[in-house]
């Protein structure tokens, strides 16, 4: 659904062969500085998928998340490259980890590209604080305005994770 509501699916049939011709020229063309941010971050996502693992858990292994890792640097490479003025934001990395449970690889990158590219206002990296910091502020501010609204978000979470 969200391949088709977000026009990812267009940009995909449109431009068959981009994503992986720009993987290469990312693995030349990104700084070594901005490599090792983002490989900081797909750690820290890395331990944190993997502390949600339950003994009982056959769906996702430690071995599927290191693959997951893989794929989710060559899509933030690949995305740096196409949008090196936006630079790189750590909320990129749990954003493409939830994107990858639910479809492939390009289909991620093109997803983000929408998000990013068209859904998002222009200046919403440039001006504002990012994704991230956002959540996080409004989370802070509804738990103070509205604690049981809150309380009931974090047990819609709590399930969703189970």
């Amino acid at each position: 659904v969200w391949l088709l509501c977000s026009g990812a699916l267009d940009r995909l049939a449109r431009n068959r062969g981009y994503y992986s011709r720009l993987v290469l020229r990312a693995i030349a063309n990104v700084p070594r500085s901005v490599v090792y941010e983002f490989d900081g971050d797909i750690q820290l996502w890395k331990t944190t998928e993997n502390s949600k693992l339950s003994g009982n858990d056959i769906s996702r292994s430690s071995d599927c998340i290191k693959v997951e890792a893989i794929v989710m640097k060559r899509i933030i490479m690949a995305f740096y490259e196409r949008t090196s003025y936006i630079g790189y934001c750590p909320c990129f990395v749990p954003l493409i980890g939830s994107l990858l449970k639910k479809m492939g690889e390009e289909a991620s990158f093109w997803i983000l590209v929408q998000i990013v590219e068209r859904i998002l206002p222009d200046d919403y990296f440039t001006t504002t604080l990012s994704a991230c910091v956002d959540q996080f502020l409004l989370f802070d501010l509804l738990s103070k305005l509205d604690a049981p609204l809150s309380n009931h978000i974090r047990e819609l979470e709590a399930k969703h994770k189970e």
